[in-house]
């Protein structure tokens, strides 16, 4: 039941080839989502406007970066004889926000002059005639890919966690652009993901099965993903991959095609150290109630490195710049002394609770486990 199906259009008119009607709450939602993926700044005017495309029973709207293509299905009454059109983001966006989540839009198209086609946009009290300054025509196609491809169907939850998990490690830094995302490949057969800039990296395994082409999500596909997976959601979604740089993803009532990076991801196995129960020489616990007594804002300096001694039970941090030395007791054994960047103990704990340090050594990456058996991360040391 969608809000669409529980409203009474009393005196509304009845939907025809030149009317569209739906509830201001469907078409909210919908704008709202596809104009996720619209630049701010457009320098082709027509990638600054969703396009809409009437069918039988529903209302796709589409916005596009040329990059990412995101169609929303918008429960409405019309057909697909009104034609499609396109209106501008921020200004259909605009007026939604301050029409009521209960009333009705209903869009009819006036006859066209001499400058071109008219559409007369009423939301419950409100009459916008609004000119069609940018043709459907314009409007720019993500074509689907030839070629070699498979598709698959998991949880909507699993690859919401894998994203999650790993995308506060993403890189952004524009010349190492392969770091520019979450590696999406298999391990063993099975989904992972997995998001580094050189410094910090996460990688989140999954239960499921992976046999689609190891591809790299950008950070900005990501973040839409984000806003349309539930997270622990049970739906089914349908994932689509080619050999080139191209995934698609589909939801219920949504589709999302990507660009993704045209690169190759650095082989992160190296990188994570390999330390066992027998061999590493000291382990920490961090939990974030820890990172509550140092805020942020304690110190000005981006790059501030916590020093952990082992062998003392104790955290430090040391600012000459701001006149600041703070300590605290933690839980560790071992007799190591080392130090990593306080932003980025910060940035595990605040996504992944209580993280435990297994440490090899003063020089030596750091692993991070968390109560999560499927999360693993590491961490680069800095000098103390």
């Amino acid at each position: 039941m969608n809000a669409f199906s529980e409203v009474i259009a009393e005196a509304a008119p009845a939907a025809s080839a030149t009317t569209i009607r739906c509830t201001v709450a469907d078409l909210r939602r919908a704008v709202s989502l596809a104009a996720g993926v619209v630049e701010r700044w457009n320098l082709i005017p027509v990638l600054a406007c969703l396009a809409f495309h009437p069918a039988a029973g529903k209302l796709t709207i589409c916005g596009t970066d040329l990059d990412r293509l995101l169609s929303i299905d918008c429960p409405a009454e019309c057909f697909a004889e009104f034609g499609s059109f396109t209106l501008d983001a921020r200004q259909v966006s605009a007026l939604l926000r301050g029409a009521e989540a209960k009333e009705i839009v209903t869009i009819q198209r006036e006859p066209a002059d001499a400058a071109g086609d008219v559409l007369s946009i009423q939301l419950g009290p409100l009459t916008i005639k609004r000119r069609q300054l940018i043709p459907i025509e314009d409007w720019p196609v993500m074509a689907e890919m030839d070629g070699e491809h498979e598709a698959i169907t998991l949880p909507e939850g699993a690859l919401r966690k894998v994203l999650d998990t790993c995308r506060h490690c993403i890189s952004s830094e524009e010349t190492r652009y392969y770091l520019n995302g979450v590696y999406i490949h298999a391990v063993e057969g099975l989904l992972a993901g997995v998001a580094t800039d050189g410094h910090r990296l996460a990688l989140c395994s999954s239960g499921h099965q992976w046999p689609l082409a190891a591809q790299i999500l950008p950070t900005r596909a990501v973040a839409t993903l984000g806003a349309l997976l539930t997270v622990g959601g049970s739906n089914p979604i349908s994932v689509t991959g080619w050999t080139k740089p191209r995934m698609k993803f589909a939801g219920e009532g949504w589709s999302l095609t990507v660009k993704t990076i045209d690169g190759t991801f650095p082989d992160y196995d190296r990188v994570i150290p390999k330390p066992n129960s027998d061999n590493y020489k000291g382990r920490a616990v961090l939990a974030p109630a820890l990172f509550r007594r140092i805020p942020p804002g304690i110190t000005s300096e981006r790059h501030a490195a916590a020093r952990l001694d082992l062998a003392e039970r104790k955290l430090s941090i040391s600012a000459p710049s701001d006149g600041l030395d703070a300590s605290l007791p933690i839980e560790a054994e071992g007799e190591v002394t080392t130090g990593f960047n306080i932003r980025y103990l910060r940035d595990f704990t605040m996504h992944h609770g209580t993280i435990r340090l297994q440490i090899n050594g003063s020089g030596d990456a750091a692993l991070i486990h968390s109560e999560d058996p499927d999360f693993l991360g590491a961490i680069m040391p800095m000098r103390v």
